[in-house]
């Protein structure tokens, strides 16, 4: 069935019937008719049901209205032959099809009589969903009404209106679909929460169990295509009920993921979620919102440098001291020599810290008024003597080259913690094995 876009008239599932508003209108036409009957909802009505293997009532609201609200009417709510509904085709350059009778039970023919105290009547009509889920999806079916025969005046615009249904299978998603993220550092409490909602996109009716399984292939998939490599978060660090548990009456669930910062050491974690196993038959799961990547990024201390703790074997006599990659302001900068040569480059910056350290993160900023010189290749290394160097980890993607522009790396871990941690710059904005510009530096470890 052809699909219908824009609002959707309602929402109906096995059991309901349709909520008639306060403001029918029943007293429009005071001035020029006494009664007048029309449909509440005239036109072309889209009508969105669920295939849940239940059919679906709805109800066609017949008003009478006029300045003779005490009236008595009368008037006969009629399907529309095939020959009054391809005239109406012709001339309203429409493509309605009469929806199949099987698809649906309503008396045809209904004469409706208004007593002097009834505003409005009630037309039932019942949907057998699973039928019209069948049918041919490029066909424009319609249930084709008309009011006819009064002797009381009937709305020329409102007297006739055309159901169409459109039945599609319900799904169930996750709401915080995707990658979620959870930031842990030294001053953190011990245990963070992170609520995951389920949800459906109707009013449910039914008791119904889904479930949250851990899927390694989501993480495996993830690390291959980021530069950030997330661990799987380890069984002790985390609590939640994989059960995902609907109740009549509840649109949504949701289940407390539980995070112990205790029980892991600073790093990059994943907690790769995966929505499975829904048990209520006919209802899937929404590809795409089936997911939940939960980032928990643990960072390490942050480390106060001062400046006896920095060295270079290329400090720029003329510009750039080192001290200004930690004198808190932006508009200063570190610059390695250009005026004078090296002996044994490539030029780099040290930091000799009080206590080793195995888990680490860093970030900078460019020179605030150029990336002319911006790093584009930075190798870390550590030593415990300062003579002899390991290398723990190399950063040669996604470096800025815009001035004022700050870079973060992810928490990296060496398997053996380092006193001395120097940062070389093979390669800047300005060429290989030259000279580079930083402004602030900020260093994190434990």
């Amino acid at each position: 069935m052809k699909h219908k876009l824009g609002l959707v008239a309602m929402t109906l599932l096995a059991a309901s019937s349709l909520f008639i508003g306060c403001n029918d209108n029943k007293e429009q036409y005071l001035e020029d008719y006494s009664t007048i009957l029309y449909y509440k909802n005239a036109g072309d009505i889209p009508l969105t049901l669920y295939k849940t293997g239940e059919n679906a009532n709805y109800n066609v609201v017949v008003n009478k209205g006029g300045y003779n609200l005490k009236a008595t009417a009368k008037v006969t709510s009629q399907l529309m032959s095939d020959a009054a509904l391809n005239i109406y085709n012709e001339m309203h350059e429409t493509n309605y099809v009469a929806l199949p009778a099987s698809c649906y039970s309503m008396d045809p023919t209904q004469v409706l009589s208004f007593s002097s105290s009834e505003d409005i009547k009630l037309i039932n009509v019942e949907f057998f969903t699973d039928k019209i889920y069948d049918l041919d999806k490029d066909v424009n079916y319609v249930l084709p009404l008309e009011l006819v025969d009064s002797k009381d005046s009937i709305n020329s615009k409102l007297n006739k209106m055309f159901v169409s249904p459109d039945v599609i299978i319900p799904t169930i998603y996750l709401k915080e679909a995707g990658e979620q993220d959870i930031l842990l550092d030294a001053n953190s409490p011990e245990t963070s929460t992170f609520t995951l909602s389920t949800e459906m996109p109707f009013a449910n009716l039914w008791d119904f169990d889904c479930t949250l399984e851990i899927d390694q292939a989501l993480l495996d998939e993830f690390n291959a295509s980021s530069e950030v490599k997330y661990a799987l978060l380890p069984k002790e660090a985390y609590e939640f009920n994989p059960t995902v548990k609907f109740t009549s009456g509840n649109s949504m669930s949701e289940n407390i993921i539980t995070i112990n910062k205790s029980k892991i050491i600073p790093g990059d974690y994943m907690l790769p979620l995966r929505l499975t196993d829904c048990t209520k038959e006919t209802f899937e799961i929404e590809k795409g919102k089936d997911v939940c990547l939960l980032k928990v990024s643990y960072a390490p201390q942050s480390i106060a440098l001062t400046a006896d703790m920095l060295s270079t074997n290329a400090q720029e006599p003329s510009e750039g001291a080192i001290a200004g990659l930690i004198d808190g302001n932006l508009e200063t900068y570190f610059h390695s020599a250009w005026s004078v040569s090296v002996a044994n480059p490539p030029h780099y910056f040290e930091v000799t810290l009080n206590e080793p350290i195995s888990v680490v993160k860093f970030q900078y900023y460019t020179r605030h008024n150029s990336g002319n010189q911006a790093p584009q290749k930075i190798v870390v290394k550590g030593s415990n003597n300062g003579t002899d160097y390991v290398t723990i980890q190399t950063f040669d993607s996604g470096l800025p080259k815009t001035a004022k522009t700050a870079f973060t790396t992810p928490i990296f871990i060496s398997e053996t913690a380092y006193k001395h941690l120097r940062f070389e710059v093979p390669i800047s904005t300005a060429g290989e094995n030259k000279y580079f510009s930083m402004g602030e530096f900020k260093l994190w470890g434990e």
